[in-house]
């Protein structure tokens, strides 16, 4: 029965979408929430895209999503998050906690 409670679980789990982010940032390495169960792998080259709110005339919330110039190479992979190199390093200060990373986009 516990097996199946497993299985259960680990299917349901495989088919969340994922919203791959930035969940941390020390100097030039930026952790991501995504990793090998999401398919990552050490080499992928990862988009940044910039997150901006914003409040609209009627007072609805609003999200944008803007592209960088900020790429991220996948250094170190783990079972659910993975390390990523910011290049160019010059940028590295744009980026913030909550931004989007996308895989093979442009």
């Amino acid at each position: 029965m516990s097996r199946n409670i497993l299985l259960d679980l680990e299917s349901s789990l495989a088919c969340r979408a994922s919203k791959p982010k930035i969940l941390s940032l020390k100097e030039n390495i930026a952790q991501i929430n995504v990793g090998r169960i999401n398919g990552v792998q050490q080499g992928d080259q990862l988009t940044l895209w910039h997150i901006a709110s914003f409040t609209d005339d009627l007072g609805i919330v609003r999200t944008q999503r803007r592209k960088s110039g900020i790429t991220l190479t996948v250094a170190r992979v783990y079972e659910s998050s993975a390390e990523a190199v910011v290049q160019p390093q010059t940028l590295t200060g744009s980026i913030q906690i909550g931004d989007i990373v996308t895989k093979g986009l442009n």
